[in-house]
Order: C-alpha cells, then structure tokens, then sequence
C-alpha cells in the first residue's frame, strides 16, 4: 500500500461513526473497554486524532453493530467473532455470509460450500432436506417392492390383516379383490385400484375362485 492510499484508508473516530452508524461515544466506550480498539490508536488517547481506523476496522464495526446493536449477541460472544473478522482478507469478505441464530454466529463459505461457527472453527451439521425427501420417496418405493416369488400367491400374517389370507408381498386381502372381480371389475381396473398387484395377482385370485 502506498502513502497516498494509506491517507485514504485511514479514518477518523467521527468519520468511522458516520460510515458505521455508531456514534463516536460508542467507538470511544468500545476502545476504552478492550472491545475494539482502533488499528491506529495513540497510546495517549486524549491526543487529537488518537484513534484512527482502518477500512478493515470499517467493516468489522459494521457488523458489530448490527450483532450488537439489531440483533443483541452478547458482548462476550462478539469479543470472539470479532478475532475472526480481524483476520478476514479481502476475498473472505466476498466468500462468506454470516448467519446469526439465537444470537450465535454462523459463517457460510461459498467457496467450499461449509457452514462453521467461527469462534470453535467446528463446521455446522447440515441436512439436505430435498436429499431426505428424495431418499425417503426411494425407501418407499423399495418397501413395497415384491420379489418375483411373491407374484401370484397368497400368504397370512398373524399382524397383517387380522391373519386374514392376503396377496403374497403386499396387505392386500385377498377377500377385497374377490369383491372387485365379483362386482365386474376387470383385472386392470383392479390393479388401477391397487397399484401394488399384478394382474397375475388378480388371475390367480379368479382361478381361486372357480377351484
């Protein structure tokens, strides 16, 4: 950085209360109390211009304000947030978005996709919940697939029915599908009604019904 940028980049106490929305007493507060002291801070701070700040220091106190000022994180919480915005480079500040949730910060880093909490580093368990639904639509599915063997017969269950006889494979009673073909159904309609049968499954109750 050159001198000229240098001048450009440093900010008073009342320039950085303008551009930050806190108020100059606020800023002094703050440095007083070891919250944030500025980049550039006269160890006698009763001098004039004593307290200078950096861009960098720009950003961090804006969003301290809106974590301490709008959303009401604690002071103790933000001392360590605030070691995390300090050391975040020009491209962290176009990578990240924080999130605050009961009053807790969470990062997210669009470059590799992670949530983390900045003051353990820890990444933040997610769940897709689109995978969940989609997952869970494929289990389904899978559940109320039947093996070949299944095609055809009849079994019972003791839990299944009330031990009445049901298509193999499925909770299907058998005594529904002979009310179907007794009210003229045909074996497709049946199966319409019944998206789990084959129409094996129906002509083997038919010819259950002439035995």
């Amino acid at each position: 950085m050159n001198q000229q940028n240098a001048i450009i980049w440093a900010f008073t106490d009342e320039q950085a209360a303008r551009l930050t929305g806190l108020s100059v007493q606020q800023l002094r507060n703050w440095d007083v109390s070891g919250f944030f002291e500025p980049s550039f801070a006269a160890e006698n701070r009763r001098s004039p211009y004593s307290r200078v700040y950096s861009f960098n220091d720009l950003l961090s106190l804006k969003v301290l304000k809106t974590l301490r000022m709008d959303l009401k994180c604690s002071l103790q919480h933000l001392r360590e947030v605030k070691v995390e915005l300090a050391a975040l480079g020009d491209i962290d500040w176009h990578n990240k978005v924080m999130a605050v949730l009961n009053k807790k910060v969470v990062f997210y880093d669009d470059e590799s996709g992670d949530y983390f909490e900045p003051v353990s580093n820890q990444k933040v368990f997610r769940i897709p919940l689109h995978v969940v639904q989609s997952d869970m639509k494929t289990a389904v599915s899978d559940l109320w697939k039947r093996s070949p063997e299944d095609v055809g017969n009849f079994e019972k269950h003791r839990r299944v029915a009330h031990n009445a006889e049901v298509i193999s494979g499925t909770r299907v009673p058998v005594r529904s599908i002979l009310d179907f073909i007794e009210a003229g159904y045909s074996n497709g309609d049946i199966v319409k009604e019944f998206p789990t049968l084959k129409i094996e499954d129906v002509d083997a109750v038919r010819q259950q019904k002439v035995a």
